[in-house]
């Protein structure tokens, strides 16, 4: 292989590649093994789709055995994708028994020529919603009325949710109100689905998630959306979501809020966000996000409640990376005597 370096290397390559016989792919391989640009991996993709389209299992086993192995496992994927790309029946065959790391990068390569095939066989596989997870974005967008399908077909949630999720996501880039809907559809299991709809309007717009977050009826689906969308606003803009916070939420769904925006916003000023703890208060007026609604089994939300006193551990350690006086200083005079060890603790400083 010419001594080149950078992009006239890859070109060279590419072109020899492209110029070679099918019975000369694995003498290409065994070159490139010797080569000093062996882990690199553009030196690989055109041998792999190349030879994926002439002699597929010949490949896989020259790779099995004599990959680099600090790369051997990204040009396996890279292999079971060229040969579910250039021939799908062939490589399901193949690799009806392969663990689902491997059967994800087949049914990527599949999608490729046939999308539908490949989501249809999504489902029949293993722990169906790892492949449906790296396929559901794309069915969603290409194929909506397939996706549709798919979800009436899929036995277990694992099978549903990605594609109800990316769905979501989409109508969230289209039609903000068409995604709360669609998300209110769905209904509740282990989680309500709407304030998930919240958050990927706002990632794109927090003003039409708020119009929408307003227009729900009071519900403790309305107040996680609130508390969603106060997080999520706050990553990218704290002043214009504390503001909302306050002129639109009372009681425990203003706290929940503010701890909310004042854990997201911390990063980048500590202090300020400490201000929001405050605003919040030291305890909480009540707990809507563990309130037992289906059965005898806690929702998930349950698991993302903020307390003023984890928030501001996590904040006063931040702080204290910077100024430790500061942060002790806030310790001492603003956090209540009952519960300053504890925090004080969890935030590496001396009560």
């Amino acid at each position: 292989m010419p001594a080149t370096s950078g992009v006239a290397l890859l070109r060279e390559w590419r072109e020899r590649v492209d110029g070679s016989e099918v019975g000369e792919m694995e003498d290409l391989a065994e070159l490139l093994v010797r080569n000093p640009h062996r882990l690199d991996e553009a030196m690989w993709i055109p041998l792999i789709a190349r030879w994926a389209e002439e002699d597929a299992p010949a490949m896989m086993a020259f790779l099995e055995v004599n990959a680099p192995p600090p790369l051997k496992a990204k040009l396996m994927d890279m292999a079971w994708f060229s040969w579910g790309a250039a021939n799908p029946d062939a490589a399901v065959a193949a690799g009806k028994d392969l663990p689902t790391a491997l059967v994800i990068p087949l049914l990527e390569g599949m999608a490729e020529t046939d999308l539908r095939k490949a989501a249809l066989l999504s489902l029949e596989m293993a722990n169906s919603q790892f492949p449906t997870w790296s396929l559901a974005e794309r069915i969603s967008k290409e194929d909506p009325d397939l996706a549709e399908m798919l979800v009436s077909r899929a036995i277990y949630d694992g099978g549903r949710i990605p594609l109800q999720r990316a769905t979501i996501t989409r109508l969230a880039s289209e039609d903000p109100e068409a995604a709360i809907s669609y998300a209110r559809s769905l209904g509740v299991i282990g989680s309500d689905p709407v304030p998930g709809a919240v958050v990927e309007i706002a990632k794109i717009d927090p003003l039409k998630a708020a119009v929408q977050v307003e227009a729900m009826p009071s519900s403790r689906s309305k107040a996680l959306s609130s508390v969603k969308l106060a997080a999520t606003w706050a990553a990218s803009d704290p002043e214009a979501a504390t503001e909302w916070i306050q002129q639109n939420l009372q009681g425990s769904v203003n706290q929940a809020a503010l701890l909310e925006a004042a854990s997201v916003s911390g990063s980048l000023d500590p202090e300020k966000a400490l201000d929001l703890v405050l605003r919040a208060g030291w305890t909480m007026d009540g707990n809507f996000f563990a309130i037992r609604d289906f059965g005898t089994m806690n929702p998930s939300e349950s698991r993302d409640t903020k307390t003023a006193s984890s928030v501001t551990a996590n904040l006063l350690r931040q702080w204290a990376a910077k100024d430790p006086e500061a942060a002790r200083f806030f310790l001492q005079n603003e956090v209540p005597a009952t519960m300053r060890e504890d925090i004080a603790k969890s935030a590496g400083l001396e009560p």
